[in-house]
């Protein structure tokens, strides 16, 4: 029962549990104190309350509750009560003694109509209080806590298919405070005083484990209300109007009391009757009303009942650290959304915005605020995170997992089950075969005696060269497994008595996992290629002083492709035809300028020395002074060759080029590279010509439009230093 204190106001009355002592009353309690030294404090309690006819409304003495006014009052100095009486330890529970009948009984499973009819027993004799203290204690996730004040205790049993006792169920005093009670029935302190002793509490309900019977819940819910009304009129001469509950929303969905048509009315502020501080654990509050206007009635002579306040999210504080963890989570692409949705949920009401505007925000329900703000202030950004064992449980352990990745990782051979016979032979083994084809096919020609002779002897000695092939191991063939091949062969091993296609992808899925794809790579054997991109990414990065970088390369094969039919815009796509008419082709000899982006180029019918020493006397044209870096790839023509052009070339220009290669096989060192590339997707691939003419003209606009707006590429690449150690001024 929740504290409520003792009063002295003004005139020198004092009020206690709803009562208001005048001085005579006081008086009178002082002096039957004084007058009755012998008598323990239980007795005095009970001859002040025959004294005063305080009594609860059955006709029961409020003995407990003249015991806690006699303690206060001594507290004050106004009585000097005799000494307690020695009794159990403060803070000792209740011991319960275990049976055989509270034992687990065989499981009981089908619906409410195999079990019926379902009855409810008083417990009333020492017997039946032992069952269900027992029951309570080792079944119900809190225990047997005895309860304050008034209180009926049932026992429930099935006669079908055997009699049995299958639950408990407790009704006990309503809390005495209750925000969300109060707000939902309307009255004021003094109506609640008057009328509280018409609201009951369903303090425990308890199915027992092995009962798995449908629809029995709501059903007793609803047999246990109908019948405490009269009980408990009986017991304590009050008809109860209204019967409260708390349900632990982190463990119950509280599926049956929504079934039972209970009325949710909030959460509660998380403290128990006896609380003083400490970790509150709020739950969710439930009523049932059990007359059509019970919350009228009770709140009858209230003043009018305000509007319900918003639910403010109370104790949601936010460090900056953790403020900045939860709007990391909500901007993250790659955030699950159900943590998006909380991490907004704790973010609005950190933000004062109270719970349903918290719930618009975040696009969920109220209720969703309120659980998951509990779990926040109990347990922190550790509560925002799923609990261990929620969802299905796997149906493949780790072990098996592991063994499949180990399967889809290991190569097929060809001995396997499964190899494709085409790979059980060697090249020239099908060289062979093919040939013996052959031989036999003209051998049905009906070729000539002589030409017989030839062919058999031919076919001898394929025969002969077969078996020598034969007689040599083949060399082994790597084959990789399809995800239907490795089901197979998992289910093949034992590794799984039976799997699905799509349960293999999810578990290679999970350890990123893709044997059936790959990626290519080309392998540069150039013994220098450290060294040369080193060099070449200096260049890149620092501009020699007084120096030019050129990067210089020939895009051969541009095809005139002119397209049989327009292209037409289906929807956000491009329809295009897949046939075209070829009218020639050109060849772009370009150089670009690393530092400014400009481009320099000739369009030619081939790519010929000749073309290529035309590009770089043009280059020699525009850039008549200072050194010229020209960085291009191996190709015949940019060496020197039988005739020494580029020496020549150099002398005529006075020894200004300096040639750098790139490594072999590694062209993308070559900036120029770049240009291609986007000259090849920004306009060739969605060009149409006509002619060879039109193409030239077409790619020579690209470039003069290139270089209107021309910038330089943003190298990140910086080569090897520590392994380059190279002069740049010396030629490769």
């Amino acid at each position: 029962m929740v504290e409520r204190g003792v009063g002295r106001g003004a005139a020198g009355v004092i009020g206690h549990c709803g009562r208001v002592f005048t001085p005579s009353e006081v008086e009178i309690i002082v002096d039957l104190v004084g007058r009755s030294p012998t008598l323990s404090r239980s007795g005095l309690a009970t001859r002040v309350c025959e004294r005063l006819h305080w009594q609860r409304a059955s006709g029961a003495l409020k003995t407990r509750e003249c015991l806690d006014l006699l303690g206060k009052l001594e507290q004050r100095g106004v009585v000097e009560l005799p000494a307690p009486r020695a009794g159990r330890p403060p803070g000792s529970q209740t011991r319960i003694a275990w049976t055989g009948h509270g034992d687990p009984q065989p499981a009981l499973v089908g619906t409410l109509g195999d079990v019926r009819p379902v009855e409810l027993e008083l417990v009333s004799g020492s017997t039946t209080h032992a069952l269900w203290r027992e029951l309570i204690a080792r079944y119900h996730y809190l225990g047997f806590v005895p309860a304050f004040g008034a209180q009926l205790r049932y026992l429930v049993h099935v006669t079908r298919p055997g009699a049995a006792v299958v639950g408990c169920v407790q009704f006990s005093s309503a809390a005495w405070r209750l925000r969300e009670r109060d707000h939902w029935i309307g009255w004021d302190d003094q109506r609640r005083r008057a009328n509280l002793a018409a609201v009951v509490q369903q303090s425990r309900f308890l199915l027992l484990p092995w009962v798995r019977v449908r629809y029995l819940a709501s059903h007793v819910l609803a047999l246990s209300c109908r019948q405490v009304v009269r009980d408990w009129s009986a017991h304590y001469g009050r008809e109860p109007l209204l019967v409260e509950t708390f349900v632990d929303g982190e463990r119950f969905a509280a599926t049956s009391y929504r079934a039972a048509n209970w009325t949710e009315v909030g959460l509660s502020a998380g403290c128990g009757r006896t609380d003083t501080g400490g970790e509150r654990h709020p739950k969710r509050i439930f009523v049932y009303a059990l007359r059509p206007r019970a919350a009228q009635e009770l709140a009858a002579g209230s003043q009018p009942r305000p509007g319900r306040p918003p639910r403010v999210a109370r104790g949601v504080l936010l460090s900056p650290a953790v403020r900045h963890e939860l709007e990391r989570r909500v901007r993250a692409s790659t955030t699950e959304q159900r943590a998006v949705r909380r991490a907004q949920i704790i973010v609005a009401l950190a933000d004062g915005l109270d719970t349903k505007a918290a719930a618009r925000a975040a696009h969920t329900s109220p209720r969703t605020v309120e659980l998951w703000r509990a779990r926040f202030v109990r347990q922190g950004l550790e509560g925002l995170e799923d609990r261990p064992g929620r969802g299905r449980k796997r149906t493949y352990d780790n072990v098996t997992r592991m063994e499949i990745v180990a399967i889809a990782c290991d190569p097929l051979r060809p001995d396997e089950p499964g190899a494709c016979p085409c790979h059980q032979m060697t090249a020239s083994q099908h060289r062979l075969a093919q040939g013996l084809d052959t031989v036999l096919h003209h051998k049905k020609l009906g070729i000539g005696v002589r030409a017989m002779v030839a062919v058999s002897t031919y076919v001898q000695a394929l025969m002969t060269a077969r078996r020598e092939v034969a007689e040599v191991p083949p060399a082994p063939v790597i084959v990789r497994r399809t995800i239907e091949q490795v089901r197979d062969e998992a289910v093949r091993r034992g590794v799984a008595g039976t799997i699905s296609k799509s349960t293999v992808q999810r578990i290679l899925s999970e350890g990123d996992l893709h044997p059936h794809k790959h990626r290519g790579w080309l392998h540069s054997p150039d013994p220098q290629f450290r060294q040369k991109a080193t060099q070449i990414c200096a260049l890149y990065h620092q501009r020699p002083e007084d120096a030019v970088v050129i990067s210089v390369d020939e895009k051969t094969g541009m095809q005139a492709r002119e397209r049989c039919h327009p292209d037409r815009a289906v929807g956000a796509q491009v329809r295009r035809e897949y046939e075209y008419e070829r009218h020639g082709t050109q060849a772009l000899l370009a150089g670009l300028n690393v530092h400014t982006g400009e481009v320099i180029g000739h369009c030619k019918d081939h790519r010929s020395a000749t073309d290529l020493m035309e590009l770089m006397e043009a280059l020699a044209a525009r850039y008549p002074t200072g050194v010229v870096h020209v960085i291009w790839d191996n190709l015949n023509t940019h060496y020197d060759g039988l005739e020494k052009r580029w020496s020549s070339f150099n002398a005529r220009h006075g020894q200004r080029f300096v040639f750098h290669y790139t490594p072999k096989h590694a062209s993308w060192v070559n900036q120029i590279e770049l240009f291609f590339s986007i000259l090849q997707r920004c306009y060739l691939r969605h060009a149409s010509f006509g002619s060879t003419f039109e193409l030239h003209t077409g790619v020579l606009e690209f470039i003069a439009h290139w270089n209107a707006q021309a910038r330089p590429f943003r190298w990140t690449f910086r080569g090897y230093p520590l392994q380059a150690g190279l002069d740049l001024t010396q030629a490769a």
